[in-house]
């Protein structure tokens, strides 16, 4: 890359090494990513109609580790019905966790309930315009953060969301994991060189956009980018290897039984796992024993039910950021209830009635599958 400074890419690459700023050249990147945006940047979508502090935090929260197509209808109906963050510190667990069922990561709708009932005591409901104030949410970490100055309050705040991170690895010919502390501390002086002084609001779109529509992982559109002559991956013919993927880790694999109990009108037996701990804490599942148990016995000393097999479903993989899960169904008729208190909440659920929570997707697919219509 030769940037007015005439001083090439690699040679900022090596000046960031020894802790040195960035090339004078950074600044004009920025100017080029808002130029690019006024014509080609998204203007449709949900969060960006009447912007507030509270709508960019929810959706950037949502956009963590989903697709912007998935996200916009969970969106959609979240705000409709937890409008502001007030509505949200008074909502029941369930009520959010059942809007944020399919979405995955529920830790993340955790960390929204107790972060707003953080803000509503501590910031009479409005999220402070503190970079500090907000890092210190639950689960709301500095890029995000970041977003919500810059977008919500119209401060300059540098993100470096992953496609930011994918950008600027492939402009510096930045090399490693970007997870890395030491990559990471890079990128982010990099994502402070090119963020303009003006327009916080308008760039901090624009780059995400950016990222989001032409710099992609998979066929980037390097023919129609402004950086071509900024980029030091494409003068290396290199863009598809930067980022560097994370080292390689094998995924341990567990493996779980589920038990699709049915009742005589047709209706599974989903119980919440209250255990306050793991991905799926809070939400409403089937029972669940090892592949290995006795399920009957199981059955009729946790929850009273005489149950008897009908049907093995042959095993599928659900795949979560830290392990695998073989799902093995095991689907059963109650053949008599025993009258016993049970400690566990349990609800029989059917087609009709609207699920009593957050339900994880593997749990939704078995349900869709052998409920009563």
């Amino acid at each position: 890359m030769t940037g007015k400074s005439g001083q090439s890419g690699l040679a900022a690459v090596d000046q960031s090494i020894l802790g040195q700023p960035p090339s004078p050249c950074s600044a004009d990147i920025g100017e080029k990513i808002l130029v690019w945006a006024q014509k080609h940047g998204r203007r449709n979508l949900p969060w960006q109609q009447e912007i507030t502090p509270y709508k960019i935090w929810i959706s950037e929260v949502m956009l963590q580790q989903t697709q912007v197509a998935k996200v916009i209808p969970y969106f959609q109906r979240f705000l409709t019905s937890f409008p502001s963050p007030r509505a949200l510190a008074a909502a029941a667990e369930d009520d959010v966790l059942a809007h944020w069922s399919g979405l995955g990561y529920y830790s993340r709708a955790r960390n929204l309930m107790q972060s707003a009932r953080i803000v509503l005591e501590c910031y009479g409901g409005v999220l402070p315009c503190d970079l500090q104030a907000l890092q210190s949410l639950p689960g709301l970490g500095r890029s995000t953060a970041a977003a919500i100055l810059s977008i919500g309050y119209e401060q300059r705040a540098p993100i470096l969301d992953g496609n930011v991170k994918r950008i600027l690895t492939r402009l510096f010919a930045v090399g490693g994991w970007p997870g890395k502390g030491s990559v990471q501390k890079r990128l982010w002086a990099y994502a402070d060189a090119i963020t303009p002084d003006h327009s916080p609001r308008a760039f901090t779109q624009a780059v995400m956009d950016f990222g989001a529509t032409l710099c992609m992982r998979t066929e980037p559109a390097c023919h129609t980018c402004p950086l071509t002559s900024d980029c030091e991956a494409l003068r290396q013919d290199a863009v598809v290897g930067f980022p560097q993927s994370r080292p390689a880790r094998s995924k341990p694999v567990r493996a779980a039984r589920f038990l699709v109990v049915k009742n005589g009108e047709g209706e599974l037996l989903l119980i919440r796992n209250d255990i306050r701990h793991g991905v799926w804490c809070g939400l409403w599942l089937f029972p669940q024993c090892h592949p290995e148990d006795d399920a009957t016995a199981i059955l009729k000393s946790t929850y009273g039910l005489d149950a008897e097999p009908i049907a093995a479903i042959p095993p599928f993989r659900h795949t979560f950021s830290h392990y695998h899960l073989d799902i093995h169904p095991l689907v059963l008729r109650v053949v008599r209830r025993a009258p016993m208190a049970c400690v566990v909440p349990q609800q029989w659920c059917g087609r009709r009635a609207p699920l009593p929570g957050g339900v994880p997707t593997p749990v939704q697919r078995l349900f869709r599958q052998f409920s009563a219509p």
